[in-house]
């Protein structure tokens, strides 16, 4: 069946929407294994696992937004 019957419709920004959280996903671990592995200076490791933690709060907020109901487009509800 049709995804539109279900309510879910991925369109272009939905799709450029599920990237980006991804994409803020990937590099949130990334450079959170960075702080925890490569670097030894103790105030540069806490500004970079700030700085990941921050990116994945992003990245799960792009996430929620993707999720959120939207209202059905107009030529379906016609």
């Amino acid at each position: 069946s049709p995804p539109h019957q279900h309510g879910w419709v991925m369109n272009k920004a939905h799709r450029a929407l599920a990237a980006a959280a991804a994409g803020l996903g990937f590099f949130g671990v990334a450079f959170g294994a960075f702080a925890a592995h490569g670097i030894d200076a103790p105030q540069a490791k806490a500004w970079i696992q700030t700085g990941a933690q921050y990116q994945m709060v992003h990245a799960l907020a792009a996430l929620i937004a993707l999720l959120m109901p939207r209202p059905a487009p107009a030529a379906a509800a016609a």
